[in-house]
């Protein structure tokens, strides 16, 4: 068994300045090698439409892309050191958006530990 932690990234996807930032944030993400977010793969959901309440008050719907990692993690990784890594990518993907004339209210990142049973 593997211990791993799952990241997933929700991200806007539909207008061409979401689609450059998206592409730059998938970019940072294919170069990051080193613990705590060890990226050694992922897999990618277009075109989710998701739906969450905002900060004025109604519904917003959204349709986005999902990457959803499933990063090495050994035991004695720190906690704390995983946060920044998280908050610092969501800085990271918030900019890019940003760049694009497509500031973001939130970027929704959840992440959670996963076993992986192999051979």
């Amino acid at each position: 068994m593997e211990h791993r932690l799952r990241v997933i990234i929700h991200l806007p996807n539909q207008a061409l300045g979401e689609a450059r930032a998206f592409a730059a944030t998938l970019a940072h993400l294919q170069g990051r090698s080193s613990p705590p977010l060890s990226v050694t793969g992922y897999s990618r959901v277009d075109r989710v439409n998701g739906y969450w309440w905002s900060d004025r008050q109604c519904w917003v719907r959204d349709t986005i892309t999902l990457i959803i990692l499933d990063c090495p993690q050994p035991d004695d990784t720190p906690r704390d050191a995983l946060d920044r890594e998280i908050a610092a990518l969501k800085v990271f993907a918030a900019d890019r958006y940003k760049e694009q004339g497509y500031d973001q209210e939130e970027i929704w990142i959840v992440a959670h530990p996963v076993d992986h049973y192999s051979r």
